[in-house]
């Protein structure tokens, strides 16, 4: 490059971050150092280094953008090329200077703890930037860190398999991803010793009847938390086990009940010893029942039922194992095997699942196949599965209406020489069946049964019937003419099979009680074990065998007075209960006789009973479960949390017991136990449990209170420099909002904006706040946990507001709307409070912050459209309105964004309950038929309508060791978790299924009961079921058991199972779709569409 007699310079420039600096033109200096004339003929220009967003002007001064990222005290350099008259160049720098002062980079030091304690890191330099985040290296397995975002602090909880000297290293990273610090932190030494197995592991067993004069195998028990028991733990009988039970290796215990056993409920003890050589007692519920009858053999009191079966020419196609249309579900060991006469291209696994694959050879239509079932007693039936095959070329034969309906007939029960009804058959595939479809009795069935045209009949078995299953033929004709076999199951019981009376209807069930020598205790009077209500005329009595110091008082209840030459020991009190019609058992009573020398001192674990509230948090977001607290008293200082060894790893226990909740969206969606361990300043200890909800990432709440309710605040002006005072909301009409209803600031809530708990407002703005109008958030969280943001619409004021104008004569109102996602509606134009209408001219339009999707007119009329992105909930959506004498005020549309009816949301299941009964496929196979899993999806979604039912969960009583920090194990399986299916699979035919999504049958039964002390006897029967609950969710979650020490007063160990279904024709869960089959002609999607209506518009008559 050759130099000129003239050099530019350009003077350095100072700019703020997030401005454009004017560089001004460069000066010219000759060889002296002195400042000359530019050259005439000089020109500027970019070259290949000069930034893209810079601009060189053409007397070479420059406009250079300033990141709003950049930091004070960075430069920014700028190259300019140069041209001199007669070609010759130069490249010349310009720099640009951040203004102000360079900020301090944030800074950690590195630090230690004990492995079973987290750890707070300070941040010891400047702010943290915004967006930074922090993270353990190697995942959470070696930990997890959480990073205040105000303060800088890191909050480091070592992984559970932590261990002293090891080394962990966090990383904080700002927005781009760029490590700003590094972090070391050296695991020490635990401050509480390791768990015993004793303390780690919950054995259960599951109830079990045990019929008198056979022999009963009760399976091994469970671990409560899903925990394998560890390598070489071994079963053996506890003290005062029954001399009819025998304890095997395997933990499994053989009942052989005498013929002339007293029926009733048993608690067999069983001790298992860990590897560690603790050990817990644990009993297996057993109820000794009369002998079944021939009539009640399982052939009697199981029903398999296959659900109809499409199958294309060449295809195969599944078979799913049948459900129980009569009993609780199928037993174990239940057999199937295809029966004779079976085609060769159908399958029947042992489960009873299996394949059809018909080959092109095999001629479209309907065709019933015996499937062979053989019961764990030794008997027998046969079933039938329907199948339909469809021609590989959508012949029209394959669209008869024999293909297109499927009549299905309910079992029914019949007693000898009883009339018993036969419903008329319900279409499982179709909309219903035609109009002039016509029913016959078909070849071999019985004379003792009669089928009518519209295929209603009766069943009458007289004596010489044997009782059993019965299967036989119902010819069907349709009216295109088409036909097909279908068939009808009925259920023969024996005349003389007695009745249930009051003693099976009901299960008293006392609470296990402990009691000193030479003191006085009372066992209070039982209570129902299913659900009910003992009857009122119901009358106790001390049964065989009962201790002379027990008195059994007339209400039930039992008073005990041991003397002190009554051995320390666990006894089961018989109790005779006799009902009012006749029939009578025996249930026990568990009673701890303890020695007056020998009673131990109560810890604070027995003082203090803290609980967490139940919650709910959604995949991949984040809640904080507060801190636990005791009913009665204040938790003394120094008592510490931590975790348990079952705690989630989303979870992180902070110092004074609250919860931070965090489920990734890989956690899987449904209720959780947490457990949290509790060490007192006298280092007794316990487990407590919170009950937290992980709902599916796009689950919505169904028909809670934040649905049912919609709060409204009226429009509020609060002055500068004054308080101002707002009302609680109330629900739309003026109805006020269900007691226990809470309030607290919502996100970005004003400081001046306080909150009150009763729902009431705050008002101080100060001078610092500008006038205008202010949403205010409050978080609503209503009795059932649902939650919901509303706004407080406030207008602050200024000094030039019109006085006594036509803003101040007139209020206008805005009617609530209620706008479903995704459609379109209406907003009416305001009137005045007083119903009046406002002044002619008066103008309106949007104000400012108003939705996208709200468009206001100027006669203020307005039309409303969320979609289907926006969040569900309230929003008040300002309005600007101008009088004709020009004062201007702003009002709110209070705006409630709902699920589209059409659209049902998805919600999670929990699925621990039996499947629901057949009976969602009939939208299936129309959804089938139009080619797409989509559309078939969303139909059998719609057209699913039976739920299924949970089994009620029984309970065995938990233990804990004298002096041991052992949950006292929860007294049920949660209440069962009756994730019950809301219906079959709905769109399962011709494309992916409509994956229907589960209700919740029923949360964890309230109230699990406290653990009990090892060797402690525990009431029989205790395995208390929950009430029944219909609707969405069966039961509330209720609270965890706490552990007992020593000379406690032990709970009754029992946790509710509740059942839950969904009502017909009630809420449906939301049909997943799955990715298949999208091109669609417009017929199709036009038939499907109608199709779907007609079924909606039948459901919503029904």
């Amino acid at each position: 490059m050759v130099r000129t007699q003239t050099k530019p310079v350009y003077e350095d420039t100072e700019a703020e971050a997030g401005t454009t600096a004017e560089v001004a033109a460069p000066t010219f200096q000759n060889a002296a150092g002195e400042t000359v004339a530019a050259p005439e003929g000089v020109t500027f220009a970019a070259t290949e280094d000069t930034p893209a967003d810079v601009t060189v002007n053409e007397d070479g001064s420059l406009s250079v953008p300033v990141s709003a990222d950049a930091q004070p005290g960075d430069k920014i350099t700028v190259p300019v090329r140069v041209s001199h008259p007669g070609g010759l160049d130069e490249v010349v720098q310009a720099t640009v200077t951040v203004a102000g002062e360079a900020v301090e980079a944030p800074a950690w030091a590195d630090t230690e703890t004990p492995a079973d304690e987290p750890v707070t890191i300070p941040n010891t330099g400047g702010p943290v930037p915004d967006g930074s985040t922090v993270e353990v290296v190697g995942g959470d397995a070696n930990g997890t860190a959480t990073l205040n975002p105000d303060n800088g602090e890191i909050e480091f909880t070592p992984s559970p398999d932590a261990k002293p000297g090891d080394t962990v290293t966090v990383q904080v990273k700002d927005k781009d991803g760029e490590v700003i610090d590094e972090i070391t932190v050296t695991i020490g030494e635990p401050t509480t010793p390791p768990m015993t197995n004793e303390e780690q592991y919950q054995p259960k067993y599951d109830a079990i009847d045990a019929p008198r004069g056979e022999e009963t195998i009760a399976p091994a028990p469970k671990e409560e938390n899903n925990q394998d028991f560890p390598e070489g733990t071994k079963y053996q009988p506890g003290t005062g086990i029954q001399d009819w039970t025998t304890v095997n290796p395997d933990g499994t215990v053989t009942l052989n009940p005498a013929a002339d056993l007293e029926t009733g409920t048993y608690n067999v003890p069983v001790d298992v010893v860990y590897p560690d050589d603790t050990k817990d007692t644990v009993y297996v519920p057993v109820t000794v029942t009369e002998q079944a009858p021939a009539g009640e053999m399982q052939n009697v009191t199981h029903q398999p039922t296959y659900a109809p079966v499409d199958a294309t020419q060449g295809e195969e196609s599944p078979i799913e194992v049948p459900t129980d249309s009569r009993g609780d579900g199928l037993p174990d060991g239940t057999k199937f095997a295809k029966g004779a006469d079976a085609p060769e291209w159908v399958t029947i696994n042992e489960d009873g699942s299996g394949t059809a694959t018909p080959g092109d050879d095999v001629n479209p239509g309907d065709y019933t196949f015996p499937v062979e079932v053989t019961y764990p007693d030794g008997s027998a039936e046969t079933v039938y599965v329907p199948v339909t095959v469809k021609s590989a070329e959508d012949a029209p034969a394959g669209e008869k209406q024999n293909v297109t309906h499927q009549p299905t007939y309910a079992p029914v029960d019949a007693t000898q020489g009883e009339e018993s009804p036969i419903e008329v058959p319900t279409d499982a595939r179709g909309d219903g069946l035609p109009e002039g479809t016509k029913f016959a009795k078909g070849a071999d069935a019985p004379e003792w049964v009669t089928i009518n045209e519209d295929g209603s009949g009766t069943a009458t078995p007289d004596v010489s019937i044997d009782p059993g299953s019965y299967t036989f033929p119902v010819e069907v004709t349709y009216p295109d003419g088409s036909i097909e076999t279908v068939y009808l199951s009925v259920s023969v019981t024996s005349s003389d099979v007695p009745a249930d009376g009051d003693d099976l209807t009901y299960q008293p069930v006392y609470e296990a009680t402990r009691v000193t020598q030479d003191e006085t205790a009372t066992v209070p009077a039982p209570t129902d074990g299913k659900g009910g209500t003992l009857p009122a005329d119901a009358e106790y009595a001390a049964g065989t065998g009962a201790p002379e110091w027990v008195t059994v008082n007339q209400d039930g209840s039992i008073t005990l007075t041991p003397g002190a030459d009554v051995e320390p020991s666990t006894n089961n009190v018989p109790v005779e209960v006799t009902y009012s019609d006749g029939s009578a058992e025996t249930v026990f009573a568990a009673v701890t006789v303890e020695s007056a020398e020998e009673t131990p001192t109560t810890g604070d674990n027995v003082t203090y009973q803290p609980g967490y509230d139940a919650s709910q948090v959604k995949q991949g977001e984040t809640a904080t479960v507060p801190a636990p607290q005791d009913p009665n008293n204040a938790l003394p200082e120094g008592t510490s949390f931590d975790k348990g060894e079952q705690t989630p790893e989303w979870v992180t226990v902070g110092p004074n017991g609250e919860l931070t909740l965090a489920p990734g969206e890989d956690v899987t969606a449904g209720d959780y136990q947490v457990p949290v361990k509790v060490t007192y300043p006298d280092n007794t200890s316990e487990y407590i449990y919170a009950s937290v909800l992980v709902q599916h990432a796009k689950a919505t709440e169904v028909d809670g209170d934040n649905v049912t309710f919609q709060p409204t605040y009226p429009q509020t002006d609060a002055p500068v420099g004054e308080t101002t005072e707002v009302d609680a909301p109330k629900d739309e009409g003026g109805k006020e909002l269900p007691e226990g209803t809470e309030y607290k600031p919502g996100t970005d809530a004003p400081e001046w904006a306080e909150v009150n708990p009763d729902g009431t407002l705050t008002l101080t703005p100060g001078d610092e706040v500008k006038p205008g109008s202010y949403n205010v958030p409050v978080e609503v969280t209503y009795p059932d946990k649902t939650t919901e943001t509303v706004y407080v619409p406030v207008t602050v004021p200024g000094d030039d507001t019109p006085v006594n104008g036509e803003n101040v004569d007139n209020q206008p109102v805005y009617g609530p709307v209620d706008a479903p996602r995704g459609d379109e509606t209406k907003v009416d134009a305001p009137k005045n409070e007083d119903g009046s209408l406002l002044p002619e001219n008066t103008e309106f339009k949007a104000g400012t912050d108003a939705p996208e999707w709200v468009e206001i007119n100027p006669d203020g009329t307005g039309t409303v459209k969320p979609g289907a992105d926006v969040e569900t909930g309230t929003y008040n959506v300002p309005v600007e309105v101008t009088y004709p004498d020009g004062t201007t005020e702003t009002v709110y549309v209070p705006v409630t964004v709902t699920e589209n009816a059409d659209k049902p949301p998805f919600v999670p299941g929990d699925g621990d309950g039996d499947e629901g009964d057949t009976s969602g496929s009939s939208g299936g196979l129309l959804g089938g038929l139009l080619g797409g899993g989509i559309i078939g999806g969303i139909i059998g979604g719609i057209l699913g309508n039976e739920a299924g039912s949970s089994t009620p969960g029984s309970s065995a009583p938990g233990s804990s060791t004298p002096g041991s920090t052992a949950p006292g194990h929860q007294g049920g399986n949660n209440g069962g978790n009756g994730g019950n299916q809301g219906g079959d699979t709905g769109g399962n035919i011709g494309g992916d299924a409509g994956q229907t999504g589960s209700q919740q049958g029923g949360q964890t039964g309230d109230n699990a009961g406290q653990g009990t002390q090892p060797g402690q006897g525990v009431q029989p029967g205790q395995g208390a079921q929950g009430g029944d609950s219909t609707g969405a969710q069966g039961g509330q979650t209720g609270q965890s058991g706490q552990a007992v020490a020593p000379g406690a007063s032990a709970g009754s160990g029992q946790t509710g199972a509740a059942s839950g279904s969904a009502s017909r024709g009630g809420s449906l869960a939301m049909t997943g779709v799955s990715g298949v089959a999208i091109t669609l002609g417009a017929a199709v999607m036009a038939l499907a569409v109608g199709g779907a209506l007609m079924a909606l518009r039948r459901r919503r008559n029904n």
